[in-house]
């Protein structure tokens, strides 16, 4: 029963966040809250272990900052993460009605296969998330163990997807520090990225591996919906240019899947689908939840420290050259558990109080949320490769982490072309 109504709270705070209104966007992060703590005691051990204590540092770090009389504003932490978690809420609900139907034909092999099977799976998890890759890996395992090359397209196919997607948490995190960047300029970039990540894992498993690859391309009545969802977006932010990408995500993202649902199965059908997705998936996102709203909570207090203390950044410009140090380091503390959420955290309050360019800030924290998810061994998606077909993550670790130096240099030539 209580699990229930948290999916109610959750879907609440999605709905008052929609409406624009920053006044109430601390009543949506009071029930977000109220879900998070709720659910806390239901998350994996090992994440509940984390999330207390980041949330363990993070009052002690706003407890020194009140002692040391420094300003407290602690009333922000019920609204600093709360339009991310909006999108996450409203993306939930495409599954409702973008997962494609399961197919027995036999599966295609061969280059043309990896091509669909990449562009496949990189389109369709640009909506709907890691369900892409789960929903694939699935299928081609089957009968046989993935192998090195499956494995590898599906990692690094999705892993693109945070280096343009507006519907990946990805962006929405870059958005909140970096709320004036150019939506054009991060998707050129993004999809530049994305076929240097293409034709170096082409290159890579060229010859006799490439002739042998058995793929799971998507269909393209699939990819319907992630177009129309972009086309939008892209089309309502070039209108309406003031307006936030992270709201028209989340706002077209619940309303088209109201829209799909009606039209598919009628309204009260329809009304009953996603009254049971929210009682019964909301909930799930439990560990994300707790995660997001504790790396607000540790990163404000970080901020108020770093104000208290008159801690500037340590370079008075953020260049091109500094961005590339940065995103290296963010890569580096992922690959020892510390999630791409909390240096964004971290970095983007500290930044704030300089003169900085938001597009090139938000393109340093998108190529870092995409380099980080691909090869650290303790991300969400290689833990879920990991424990779901049995493969060590240190394999996956050795298997990208030679594709990721590569496209690392490609990041930092992109942002000294910027």
């Amino acid at each position: 029963m209580k699990t229930s109504l948290c999916g109610w709270l959750l879907l609440a705070s999605l709905l008052l966040s929609l409406t624009g209104n920053s006044a109430l966007y601390t009543l949506a992060g009071t029930l977000a809250w109220s879900a998070g703590l709720v659910l806390f005691f239901t998350i994996p051990p090992p994440k509940r272990r984390l999330s207390l204590t980041l949330f363990t540092l993070g009052t002690a770090c706003f407890a020194f900052a009140y002692t040391m009389g420094f300003r407290v504003e602690l009333w922000r932490v019920l609204s600093v993460n709360q339009l991310m978690l909006s999108l996450l809420i409203s993306i939930s609900y495409l599954r409702l009605v973008a997962l494609p139907t399961p197919s027995e034909h036999p599966l295609p092999k061969g280059p043309k296969s990896f091509v669909s099977t990449f562009f496949g799976v990189h389109l369709f998890g640009a909506v709907i998330n890691l369900s892409s890759v789960l929903l694939a890996g699935d299928r081609l395992s089957q009968k046989t163990p993935l192998t090195k090359m499956q494995i590898a397209t599906l990692s690094r196919a999705f892993s693109a997807d945070a280096l343009w997607s507006p519907f990946f948490i990805a962006f929405a995190a870059a958005s909140i520090y970096a709320p004036q960047a150019s939506l054009l300029h991060l998707w050129q970039s993004g999809m530049m990225l994305v076929g240097v990540g293409f034709m170096l894992t082409y290159w890579e498993f060229g010859g006799k591996p490439m002739e042998d690859f058995v793929g799971y391309p998507i269909g393209p009545e699939a990819l319907v919906l992630p177009a129309l969802l972009a086309a939008l977006v892209g089309a309502t932010h070039w209108l309406f240019p003031e307006a936030r990408v992270i709201l028209l995500v989340s706002f077209y993202a619940l309303g088209l899947t109201l829209w799909f649902l009606f039209w598919r199965q009628g309204i009260v059908q329809g009304l009953k689908h996603f009254a049971t997705h929210t009682t019964t998936q909301l909930p799930l996102l439990k560990t994300e939840l707790a995660l997001f709203l504790v790396a607000g909570y540790f990163g404000l207090s970080i901020s108020a420290l770093l104000e208290g203390f008159a801690l500037a950044f340590p370079v008075s410009a953020f260049t091109p050259s500094v961005a590339a140090v940065m995103l290296l380091g963010m890569v580096l503390v992922s690959l020892v558990g510390v999630h791409p959420i909390i240096s964004i955290a971290i970095l983007g309050g500290w930044l704030g109080s300089m003169e900085v360019d938001h597009t090139l800030l938000a393109m340093t924290f998108l190529m870092s949320w995409s380099l980080s998810i691909g090869t650290s061994p303790v991300s969400g998606l290689n833990l879920a490769l990991s424990g779901r077909y049995d493969i060590p993550s240190k394999k996956l670790f050795l298997w990208n982490a030679r594709y990721a130096l590569k496209l690392y240099v490609a990041c930092v030539a992109t942002l000294l072309l910027y």
